[in-house]
């Protein structure tokens, strides 16, 4: 071995030989999974033994309708096209709010969804225009009258799918038993790592999945919260104010009773939400807010659980969604909820695998108690 001139300096020594400070943690950019995963998982469980499970909804009439030509009628008119005919019924009275006439009906065709009526019952006749409102306003019966014509309406089926999810991870024998400067045993690492992909998964089918039942490859899917929604579904098309909030609000509370509804949405939205509202959020813990500390804005029209989810980003960090949690369950098949299961590998391999299996699928009710908002630019 040669010698060389001092001094001893550190580019001489070789790097094998020096000792690096290793952080033993190793950070993680997403610590958990979403407070609304967390939520269907544990507050809204129920469990089914079938591949598909149903529920039959019903809702009382509304008492409500529009008139449905682009010309209107004139006050003469005695047959009117209108969007629901089946709210009505011979010998009922209808009220056009807008002109303050009512009208009696004396015939009902659903054919062509029209009813005839003899005008100015009560009031002046006046000429209706497309979409003006009309209401009923219950039967007038004549003295020594029969019954009136029944007016029956049957529940409505409704179904989803359950679907599987597996989130697997393995290791060769060497891998797995390799000492480590940093983090914990590799299987434990990575038994927490992928139990947060596994939930998000799971989130993200909650939220967006499609009901499906392959019968030629045998794979079932489910529908997600947002393929059922219909009827709520608000175009912002600009700028969040609280009126257009407050607007949205108004829209979905008026359906179902629950005095509360939780919106999941993302950190951009809730961050808008919290610049006008501010002042009226506060924060919730404890049974009556499903166990987790959360964010609650009171509205006029019922208090608002705020919380934001990881799968809201990217197309969806301009949507928000506003849901009843009476009327979503997370269905869990056959006691099958997430599950992990060990050494799953062949018999002749060496190295181990395991797994997360979950296999579920999600009830939702009611669509008209939920709601989402997009278009949200600020």
């Amino acid at each position: 071995m040669a010698y060389a001139a001092g001094p001893d300096l550190l580019n001489s020594i070789s790097s094998n030989r020096i000792q690096i400070d290793v952080d033993k943690v190793i950070s993680e950019l997403n610590s958990d999974a979403s407070e609304f995963t967390t939520i269907l998982m544990k507050a809204r469980k129920s469990t089914t033994d079938s591949y598909k499970f149903t529920w039959w909804e019903n809702e009382p009439e509304s008492g409500w309708t529009q008139v449905n030509k682009s010309t209107g009628y004139l006050a003469s008119a005695t047959e009117i096209v209108v969007d629901d005919e089946t709210q009505f019924a011979a010998k009922d009275l209808i009220k056009c709010p807008r002109t303050g006439e009512v009208m009696y009906v004396t015939e009902v065709d659903a054919a062509n969804h029209k009813v005839t009526v003899s005008r100015a019952f009560g009031g002046s006749a006046a000429a209706l225009v497309d979409n003006d409102y009309l209401v009923r306003l219950g039967n007038a019966m004549e003295e020594n009258s029969q019954a009136p014509a029944s007016k029956l309406k049957q529940p409505i089926e409704k179904y989803n799918y359950i679907q599987t999810v597996r989130t697997p991870f393995d290791a060769s024998l060497i891998a797995g038993n390799q000492a480590l400067q940093a983090g914990p045993d590799e299987r434990i690492r990575l038994r927490k790592e992928k139990l947060f992909d596994h939930k998000l998964d799971i989130g993200r089918i909650a939220l967006w999945g499609v009901a499906k039942n392959d019968t030629t490859n045998n794979i079932t899917a489910t529908n997600g919260i947002f393929s059922y929604i219909t009827t709520n579904a608000t175009n912002i098309n600009g700028v969040l104010t609280e009126a257009a909030f407050n607007n949205f609000l108004r829209t979905v509370f008026q359906n179902g009773n629950s005095s509360s509804r939780i919106l999941v949405t993302s950190h951009y939205v809730a961050g808008i939400i919290n610049q006008f509202a501010a002042g009226k959020i506060e924060t919730r813990s404890g049974e009556d807010t499903y166990g987790l500390r959360l964010r609650m804005y009171r509205s006029y029209f019922g208090d608002v659980y705020i919380m934001t989810d990881k799968s809201f980003r990217n197309y969806y960090s301009n949507y928000a969604l506003l849901v009843d949690p009476k009327n979503i369950e997370y269905k869990v098949f056959a006691g099958y909820d997430t599950k992990l299961h060990q050494n799953i590998q062949e018999n002749d391999r060496l190295g181990w695998k395991d797994e997360y299996v979950t296999i579920f699928g999600m009830k939702v009710k009611q669509e008209k108690t939920h709601g989402f908002m997009y278009g949200i630019t600020g």
